[in-house]
């Protein structure tokens, strides 16, 4: 089972809107089983977004769409999504009603425009949203499945979770894909994929490095039918690479090199201070920006000019 998210939206092109929503979808269908292997993004061009969708469902299982389900003309995803599949649209009469007394009951005034948001097309069903005025859409034609969430945060969210989640956990059959990140320091990213490139040959579990700020990250996932085994799948894997790198693998997922320090030193029952110039006291923020480091972090100074260090940091004992 392989899905394709398509983001829909010509502010996501230009630059205007950060795309955060495939993001959490791509976890969302890893927590259940279901590898997300394309991601795509469409502008408001009703033949684009009919291009894009059918080239997705002629390689995922499923398809999920975000975006383009409002009112006005620029919404096209409801249109698209029934052209993909050789569909037509009806009004559901339930939905429009409902659109009616929400715009009633808060003295908006109702443009036929809206009654868009009532459309599917007849192979769907709708996805009640509590959250706002587009429902969503699951439609399921030829063992394909597609899905269509509305943009906005406070809509999309509670939607995926609650309504979508449970429904791809159904389609994904108890496969888990659980993936752990180790942190690396000290060591580039070319030269730690050649100390452990025989690991990456894996397949089930995977091993993918990918660099960052400073340090090296390695992502390792497996799949499997439940939490535990994939956990027992990841640990040698793990094991293997601690032993190859060493004390280069600082951390675990999302701890940071700061709170590794502090750990270590706090372990070894010692202490720290800072002396600092150039940084401007960086060092010693990134310390303290740890719950808990004044356990080991003492304090630092922030000298600048020569005459502040000479004042502030030298042993005025071993001076002549």
């Amino acid at each position: 089972m392989n899905a394709e998210i398509v983001a829909v939206g010509t502010e996501l092109l230009l630059g205007q809107i950060t795309d955060t929503h495939s993001a959490t979808m791509a976890r969302i269908l890893a927590e259940c089983g279901i590898g997300c292997r394309h991601r795509q993004t469409v502008g408001d061009n009703l033949d684009r977004i009919v291009e894009v969708l059918r080239q997705a469902l002629s390689r995922a299982d499923v398809v999920v769409c975000i975006g383009g389900l409002g009112p006005t003309a620029d919404d096209l995803t409801r249109d698209a999504i029934a052209l993909a599949l050789d569909d037509t649209l009806e009004t559901v009469p339930e939905i429009e009603e409902r659109l009616r007394r929400w715009f009633a009951s808060r003295n908006y005034t109702w443009v036929e425009s809206n009654a868009r948001q009532a459309q599917k097309p007849t192979c769907a069903e709708i996805i009640p949203n509590p959250n706002g005025t587009a429902p969503g859409l699951v439609a399921r034609k030829n063992g394909k499945t597609v899905f269509a969430l509305p943009g906005p945060r406070g809509e999309f969210d509670p939607m995926a979770y609650d309504s979508v989640k449970p429904m791809l956990e159904t389609l994904g059959g108890g496969v888990v894909i659980h993936s752990r990140v180790l942190r690396i320091t000290g060591v580039g990213e070319s030269a730690v994929e050649e100390r452990i490139k025989h690991l990456m040959e894996s397949e089930n579990p995977t091993v993918a490095p990918y660099a960052q700020p400073s340090e090296v990250h390695l992502r390792l996932t497996a799949r499997s039918s439940s939490l535990s085994e994939a956990e027992a799948l990841l640990d040698p894997v793990e094991a293997a690479i601690r032993e190859e790198l060493g004390s280069a693998v600082y951390g675990l997922n999302k701890t940071t090199l700061e709170e590794a320090v502090l750990s270590l030193l706090i372990a070894r029952d010692e202490t720290v201070s800072t002396a600092e110039s150039m940084t401007g006291g960086g060092l010693g923020s990134r310390l303290t920006m740890v719950p808990g480091a004044s356990a080991a972090y003492v304090g630092g100074v922030v000298t600048y000019t020569v005459g502040a260090k000479m004042a502030l940091l030298t042993d005025s004992s071993q001076a002549p």
